[in-house]
């Protein structure tokens, strides 16, 4: 499980930098909320 974590946020880090470099930070805000609510289905 930890390495699904470690995962997530290697590839949140990397989609950011492209995402914020293209200028669509919001949604990738929008992809962090919804990463989040699903975690707390879980």
């Amino acid at each position: 499980m930890e390495r699904s974590v470690c995962w997530r946020e290697t590839a949140l880090t990397r989609m950011e930098s492209s995402m914020t470099e293209s200028g669509e930070f919001e949604r990738l805000v929008d992809f962090q909320r919804s990463l989040a609510t699903g975690a707390e289905q879980r």
